[in-house]
């Protein structure tokens, strides 16, 4: 038994040494998305990582930006989706919650749409179909047409990603890493008044750049509110912002897809450009405010009765 045992060995003692060797080891190369061969990961603290969210935000005080906008409607949920043509978008934002919103039409540069918004209400008015909004920014998306669901404040939600508030907001960092790609994510909940916690945001870092390349947000059920994705970044007058940024929001069926072809980071926004009035002739439409009462019935007047 022992010599047919040590006859069983042996062979992989001998092929062992070979396999240990140059000739018959092969070394894979690790690509982490777009990022040629494996570079250098940076590493950051949980405090690190909220600290570049802050000062990302802190360092912008307004922008005017020239960019093209595709929109679509439907989701995956629907297994649907339209795509519409490229429109040319002016965006103005001036801290802390002013937007302002102009797209243009394809081919012939007239107006498809024009919003403001001062971070609570909006306006907004559609040419080609001769109507004009007011309402609340979180008044309800209804309309059978997505895109008279937009609002303002997905814009500057998806464009500045909102620091940790420490008074209200917990967070939890995660190292997710893989063969294909190398992240941190930065989970954000909220405390809620009975003392449990539900999901907020999560925000994703890439670990060769340390840029956040996504931000999800999410409702009190836990499902997707807003899926932003930033790439592309660039420096404008020394503030590094995406020059690509991928909304979607699935609830309103509504993504939008921006590409920044020009910015300017800080100047100064007069106040005319975050007014819009209601063009002559325009249709008005009220959303979210709660109409008006109807009157009360008037009150009923006994008639004392008379003794005979």
């Amino acid at each position: 038994m022992c010599l047919a045992r040590s006859r069983a060995v042996l062979p992989v003692l001998l092929i062992a040494p070979l396999l240990l060797t140059s000739c018959f080891t092969r070394n894979r190369e690790i690509k982490r998305g777009t990022h040629p061969g494996m570079p250098t990961l940076k590493n950051a603290t949980k405090a690190e990582l909220i600290k570049i969210v802050s000062d990302a935000y802190d360092a912008v005080q307004s922008f005017s930006v020239v960019g093209r906008l595709v929109g679509s409607k439907g989701s995956v949920y629907k297994g649907e989706i339209k795509d519409y043509p490229e429109v040319q978008a002016y965006i103005d934002f001036r801290k802390s919650s002013d937007m302002n919103i102009v797209g243009l039409m394809p081919y012939v540069g007239s107006t498809a749409f024009h919003m403001v918004s001062d971070g609570k209400t909006f306006k907004a008015s559609v040419p080609p179909l001769s109507h004009y909004f007011e309402g609340d920014n979180d008044s309800p998306t209804a309309s059978e047409n997505p895109f008279e669901n937009i609002r303002p404040q997905m814009f500057l939600s998806a464009m500045l990603v909102k620091p940790v508030d420490p008074n209200s907001e917990l967070t939890i960092k995660i190292d997710d890493i893989t063969e294909q790609y190398a992240y941190y994510q930065l989970a954000v909940v909220r405390r809620l008044p009975d003392g449990d916690i539900e999901a907020e945001r999560r925000i994703t870092f890439d670990r060769v750049t340390l840029y956040i390349i996504e931000e999800r947000e999410y409702g009190p059920d836990g499902s997707i509110v807003s899926l932003s994705r930033y790439g592309d970044w660039q420096t404008y007058n020394g503030i590094r912002f995406p020059s690509h940024i991928d909304i979607s929001r699935p609830k309103e069926e509504i993504a939008l897809e921006l590409t920044i072809t020009k910015m300017d980071m800080n100047v100064p926004i007069p106040d005319a450009k975050f007014v819009l009035a209601k063009p002559d002739g325009y249709e008005l439409k009220i959303i979210g405010k709660p109409s008006s009462p109807a009157p009360a019935d008037p009150p009923k007047i006994s008639t004392p009765k008379v003794s005979k």
